[in-house]
């Protein structure tokens, strides 16, 4: 009797359907698409009700600030944020008429090793974000007025994700966010198992732009990109801020937390440009924690065996 029930429960599962087995290989497999869906259904978290309970301005005002200091002290040579901010700052704020904002040690130290840099504001921003702990460089009052211009121009660069995020926030019934992730997916891999067992989520890389998520796993292959929506609880703001402060801003990134939830309703086949309706599923971004891992790589093996076979 278990072994009639265990082949009854075995074939009412959508992943062992088997798909008409034709000779020609493109339509003998299962494609890109039913890979997705299938995996989506695996991952979906049933039960649950999925909505917002804060908003989006409340928790960007709680990490506006620490975001902006985040970047400042990860600042590298490349940094080109960060020497905005200081060139605006030396702009407004010269040394020959705010002496009293500046290290007057640093200066002489600077201005030793290269003449007249100290009437350049752009060449001396490179070298201080270059060579320097800027915090060295200023004055205990200069280093408070240079923190609280930066904070200014920090809130003014995350405006465009701010805006387009409460907006959403406020036209959707629960609470929540637009986001799209672009995903490249090899054709003549097993994609079910890929995103089971590789990733065991949806990913923590998202865009609130529809427009302008770049492709993960990029390899040259089917471009999917998927239509979610998110909670404000499970958006890490933090990281979200300083990517749209930063030189990443172009691309638009929301950073979904590592193990959160989001709720996919949809995505779109890049190379037909067309639309699927799906769902919805609620998935977790990432199979982070130690107990949710090892139950994928213990259900592994058994995921595999109940897939319909490949041509």
């Amino acid at each position: 009797m278990k072994k009639i029930l265990s082949f009854l429960n075995f074939i009412n599962e959508d992943r062992a359907q088997l798909n008409i087995p034709f000779k020609e290989k493109e339509y003998s497999k299962k494609t890109v698409h039913e890979d997705l869906v299938d995996a989506l259904e695996k991952l979906n978290i049933r039960g649950e009700k999925y909505y917002s309970k804060g908003n989006p301005s409340d928790e960007l005002a709680k990490v506006t600030k620490k975001a902006m200091n985040k970047m400042l002290e990860e600042a590298n040579n490349d940094d080109f944020t960060v020497i905005d901010y200081l060139t605006r700052f030396f702009e407004r704020n010269s040394i020959e008429d705010y002496s009293e904002y500046y290290n007057k040690k640093e200066l002489d130290k600077i201005e030793k090793e290269e003449d007249g840099i100290l009437e350049d504001p752009l060449k001396l921003a490179e070298v201080v974000n270059n060579n320097y702990d800027y915090k060295t460089f200023f004055s205990k009052e200069g280093l408070e007025q240079f923190l609280d211009e930066t904070h200014e121009h920090f809130l003014y660069d995350i405006e465009d994700m701010q805006y387009t995020v409460e907006r959403r926030y406020e036209k959707d019934d629960e609470g929540l966010i637009d986001i799209w992730r672009t995903i490249d997916y090899d054709e003549d891999v097993d994609n079910y198992v890929k995103i089971i067992e590789g990733y065991g989520g949806v990913g923590v890389y998202w865009a609130w732009d529809e427009k302008s998520p770049e492709a993960y796993w990029g390899n040259g292959g089917r471009s999917i990109t998927l239509h979610g929506k998110v909670s404000v609880e499970n958006v890490d703001w933090l990281l979200t801020a300083e990517a749209s402060a930063y030189y990443l801003k172009e691309e638009k990134e929301l950073r979904v937390k590592d193990g959160g939830k989001v709720l996919i309703i949809g995505f779109n086949d890049d190379k037909l440009d067309k639309y699927y309706e799906t769902g919805p599923f609620l998935v977790h971004s990432s199979s982070t924690k130690k107990k949710r891992k090892n139950k994928e790589k213990k259900n592994f093996k058994k995921l595999a065996k109940q897939r319909a076979p490949r041509k």
